[in-house]
């Protein structure tokens, strides 16, 4: 865990986080000393992922089951009744859970599945945001973790709803961030790139390899990448940091080419006279 301070005896809620990145968000403040509630749409995949998340806590810090559909409001409520009944309150959401979006084309995408994607991504953080603020007023303030994607920023195909929600996900930080930041509760987006997960260890070697040549550091961001930049913008550490979008993807969004495309592009010259003769011609 990243060195912070300010996180013991803090209270947290991390939806999705029964598995991969939201797992190792969960796990990570526990570490920290923050107790977490833990959440996924199946009661009992919350049940086993909660028993193993308490061997990791920190002395003090407690693990809370809080199953339920985050784009469901009912089940929202109960999530948050779980999560209040055994913290008392909340001090930081991290707002995790995602709908992938994955197997469609735009022309083939239907409407309910449209929905389910905006469902997740956006009326699940829409409801869970509300309530956690609600509850953050009472304890005088709060912070609030949304997990983007570089996405809003630059798209991939075949993922319009997914990409759609994730542009949303990033203008909401900011809106959320003026609008809640008189009641000292700072909200703040972490904009994910590749993230390794379990889907990695089966992918073909040339697959690897390509989405690699993608990344300027060499590697995908682990979960523990993601949930140390939780811990950051949860702690005292970002006191004065709010509306804010933090880019982890080992560098992939600040290039237009991979170094191989450069290269078979002839955009790259490691022949100094070879460039000198180019750069005559304008």
């Amino acid at each position: 865990t990243v060195g912070v301070s300010g996180l013991e005896g803090k209270c947290a809620l991390v939806t999705g986080s029964t598995k991969h990145t939201g797992y190792a968000i969960a796990e990570t403040l526990l570490r920290a000393g923050v107790s977490v509630g833990v959440n996924g749409r199946n009661p009992e995949d919350v049940r086993t992922a909660a028993a193993a998340l308490k061997s990791q806590a920190a002395t003090g810090a407690v693990v809370v089951e809080a199953p339920g559909d985050i784009s469901c409001p009912e089940d929202v409520q109960k999530i948050f009744a779980a999560v209040v009944e055994r913290l008392g309150s909340l001090d930081i959401l991290v707002n995790n859970a995602c709908h992938q979006g994955l197997g469609y084309e735009f022309l083939d995408l239907p409407v309910d599945e449209w929905d389910a994607v905006i469902g997740v991504n956006l009326r699940g953080l829409f409801l869970c945001t509300q309530n956690a603020a609600r509850l953050m007023i009472q304890r005088g303030g709060g912070a609030i973790v949304n997990i983007g994607s570089n996405t809003a920023q630059r798209a991939i195909r075949h993922r319009t709803a997914y990409i759609t929600t994730k542009g949303g996900i990033d203008a909401a930080t900011r809106s959320l961030a003026l609008d809640l930041a008189p009641y000292s509760i700072r909200v703040n987006c972490i904009l994910a790139g590749y993230i390794h997960t379990s889907r990695w260890d089966v992918l073909p070697a040339e697959i690897l390899e390509r989405r690699r040549s993608c990344i300027p550091l060499g590697l995908e961001a682990e979960g523990t990448d993601i949930a140390n930049a939780v811990v950051f913008l949860a702690s005292s550490a970002s006191r004065r940091i709010t509306g804010a979008s933090l880019v982890v993807d080992a560098g992939a969004g600040v290039q237009l080419l991979s170094a191989s495309e450069e290269a078979a592009g002839s955009f790259l010259y490691t022949d100094r006279s070879d460039a000198a003769e180019r750069n005559k011609g304008g």
